[in-house]
């Protein structure tokens, strides 16, 4: 299971990336993101309907976020043994299926038991795309791919929320799901008739358990792997820890209505997607390490000023500073995405799934935390976000010095 230099250049270095096939890409990687967003607005309806405390609403998000890491490490060996396609489009069908089971539920263990499962079926449009990024291109054009797919994703949670609110207020909570298992419907059959299969060495036996575990050692056990991924992973918890917390602070707390609490979200959303922009614009220009320390220190500028401002609650003191610390986030994902990926052409979806699952189960144990520590103020948000923030820039410098570490070992 070691890799050979060859296994580093197998993408082709001549394919062009295709808008069109990017913006297929940033669909699918879409599902999760948008599973999330359009029915926060309605967590308070949620809790109002079934008659629960906050809490409750709040292991929705929590175990969809589990079931979205738990659904990628599965994906992933098998799209390496079966191929990118059919795995894929397995995973919208139970997608689909588990939408119409939340929409259906009667109560609120039944409605936290389906979006575990609808985690489980959304992470596949995550993990797939970005192992099919990387069997197509090398990793200055994979960076420019991911940063082109993040920018556009941010649009994602700028218009989920409004969608959302909307929905809520105009039928029920319940359309927000009837709205998701549509979307899913067209995401298969959009995959269906426009998805190549770019998986040209399949990997025999991935899924046999022995193999899967050493394969999944191989990756984890890459320092540096583990490293890139925990930077964006940890802002990503930031970022998620705010998305778990900011419906109660400004629904509950502040009185806003669902539909403008979705019109907020397009702040946050807005700035995320002005840090991915511009990572892809100036990676070239500054380098791959400034674009791994800059991510978190800006988001740690965000999380102090939340700290500063804490001292009282309100829309501008909330929004603000959630928007700079996610300028840090979408700054630093596409260049620690595609770097970490980079080393792992033959078993690209176990490495994708791999990257996957720690993002959403650091955001999942986050998002757990965060409910405990919650005191209808910004103090404790704050808190979490700034140590998430110093942790990613502490894993970044390993990065660097082990980057420099390799670099002098190499001859002249």
């Amino acid at each position: 299971m070691n890799i050979s230099k060859q296994d580093y250049i197998k993408a082709d270095p001549d394919h062009t990336p295709s808008v069109w096939y990017s913006i297929l890409l940033t669909a699918l990687t879409s599902m999760g993101v948008l599973s999330v967003t359009l029915y926060v607005p309605a967590m308070l309806g949620i809790a109002d309907d079934f008659q629960v405390d906050k809490v409750s609403v709040q292991v929705t998000l929590s175990l969809f976020l589990f079931g979205f890491a738990f659904g990628q490490l599965v994906y992933g060996p098998l799209s390496d043994q079966f191929g990118r396609r059919p795995v894929l489009l397995s995973g919208i069908a139970f997608y689909v299926a588990s939408s119409f089971i939340c929409a259906l539920a009667q109560d609120i263990e039944a409605l936290q038991f389906a979006r575990l499962f609808q985690g489980i079926g959304a992470c596949c449009g995550a993990v797939i795309s970005r192992a099919v990024v990387r069997d197509l291109y090398h990793q200055d054009q994979a960076i420019r791919v991911f940063a082109f797919v993040a920018t556009a994703l941010s649009l994602t949670p700028a218009i989920a929320p409004i969608i959302g609110g909307q929905l809520t207020v105009w039928f029920n909570w319940q359309a927000c799901f009837y709205f998701l298992a549509v979307v899913g419907s067209v995401m298969f059959i959009w995959s269906f008739f426009h998805l190549k299969e770019s998986n040209t060495e399949k990997l025999s036996g991935a899924i046999n358990p022995i193999r899967l575990a050493k394969i999944y050692w191989q990756v984890i056990s890459n320092l540096r792997f583990v490293a890139l991924v925990m930077i964006s992973s940890l802002l990503f918890g930031g970022l998620m820890s705010y998305t778990t917390l900011s419906p109660f602070l400004m629904l509950e707390e502040l009185q806003l209505t669902p539909d403008q609490y979705g019109l907020l979200i397009m702040f946050t959303a807005a700035a995320y997607g002005f840090g991915s922009y511009m990572s892809g614009r100036l990676v070239k220009v500054i380098g791959h390490q400034a674009i791994m320390i800059g991510g978190p220190i800006i988001s740690i500028g965000g999380a102090l000023l939340m700290l500063a401002l804490s001292f009282e609650l309100s829309i501008i003191y909330l929004v603000l500073p959630a928007s700079i610390y996610l300028i840090g986030n979408g700054f630093v994902a596409p260049t620690t995405m595609a770097a970490a990926m980079q080393p792992f052409p033959r078993i690209a979806g176990s490495a994708s799934a791999m990257m996957g699952g720690f993002q959403m189960g650091v955001a999942g144990i986050v998002s757990v935390l965060v409910n405990k520590v919650y005191d209808a103020t910004a103090l404790p948000l704050s808190q979490v976000m700034l140590g998430l923030a110093f942790a990613s820039l502490a894993c970044a410098f390993y990065v660097i010095f082990t980057d420099r570490q390799i670099a002098a070992k190499q001859p002249v």
